[in-house]
């Protein structure tokens, strides 16, 4: 027989160890698992559908699928505020509803997915051209309401359709949370006409110095009275006279360099416009004369 200490000690223990297991299993009263963290109620669920492409050119049908796929990938970066549909439970419900993304949706049938998705707002657009410029509308549908808002890009054509497409996004983004600013148009290329325009003005002063150092040259070679100094100074004279020309030639071709890439900079087919340019009748030259109340305009664009 066990001496009784040591089977109270015994008791004591398993008492321990069922205390124990009975409240890892079941908390106090009062004691509360930590909750999640709520969703953020101001984040919008946005779903991107595919966009038609209007302009009966072959060659852009690849933006049909192209550019929601970087319109929903400009979208969902972090921070925007938005959440975007993913793209594989979008096409579910596409199929489940019998619809092709490349078939026309009416906007009852567009309400009608857009809940199914989960989404507050819907995305879709056609691409088509503006003259010889390509051209991107998107339709902004809210599902709740069937209220439709419109955004737009106008740009040189399909090569720029990424540059297009981050501005539709920004301008978006812009029109649904009120993030950022609303841009009217950004430049496609910055070419280097500052740089050039430095370096033309430190290639006119190097022309400057040298000439002031050919001309002093010459003058003492006027001034010499030995054959030694004649020809000294005149050689000084004539290599410096020939490195002004060249650097003379330099900053004329750098000026000219600078003088056409700061036109190419403020081109229009330079940049992309949140909506068509003021004035697309600018490709096209116009005549200006005034005769009582008719206005005729003359406008030439250059272009390089």
């Amino acid at each position: 027989m066990r001496p009784l200490h040591e089977s109270s000690l015994i008791l004591v223990a398993a008492l321990c160890l069922a205390f124990r297991f009975a409240f890892a299993q079941n908390p106090p009263a009062g004691t509360r698992a930590p909750a999640p963290a709520p969703a953020d109620s101001t984040v919008l669920t946005v779903a991107v559908l595919d966009f038609q492409n209007n302009s009966g050119l072959f060659n852009l049908d690849l933006l049909e699928k192209n550019v929601p796929e970087m319109l929903q990938t400009e979208l969902s970066r972090p921070g925007s505020g938005l959440l975007v549909v993913e793209r594989q439970k979008l096409e579910m419900i596409l199929q489940e509803q019998a619809l092709g993304q490349t078939g026309v949706i009416d906007q009852p049938t567009a309400q009608a997915v857009g809940q199914l998705a989960g989404a507050q707002y819907l995305l879709t657009g056609e691409i088509s051209m503006a003259g010889a410029r390509l051209r991107i509308d998107c339709h902004i549908l809210k599902v709740a309401t069937g209220q439709v808002r419109g955004e737009k890009v106008v740009g040189s054509d399909r090569r720029a359709s990424a540059e297009m497409v981050r501005l539709l996004a920004s301008n978006i983004l812009h029109n649904l949370t009120g993030a950022g600013q609303y841009r009217e148009s950004v430049r496609l290329k910055r070419y280097p006409a500052a740089w050039l325009a430095l370096a033309a003005g430190l290639t006119a002063a190097a022309t400057g110095v040298t000439h002031g150092i050919s001309r002093a040259a010459y003058q003492k070679y006027q001034a010499a009275t030995t054959l030694a100094d004649l020809e000294k100074h005149y050689n000084r004279a004539g290599d410096y006279r020939k490195a002004r020309n060249a650097t003379a030639v330099v900053t004329g071709a750098l000026a000219l360099a600078s003088v056409h890439f700061w036109l190419k900079n403020h081109a229009d087919h330079n940049r992309i416009f949140a909506a068509a340019p003021a004035a697309e009748e600018q490709h096209t030259p116009r005549l200006a004369l005034l005769a009582g109340n008719a206005t005729i305009r003359l406008a030439v664009a250059f272009h390089f």
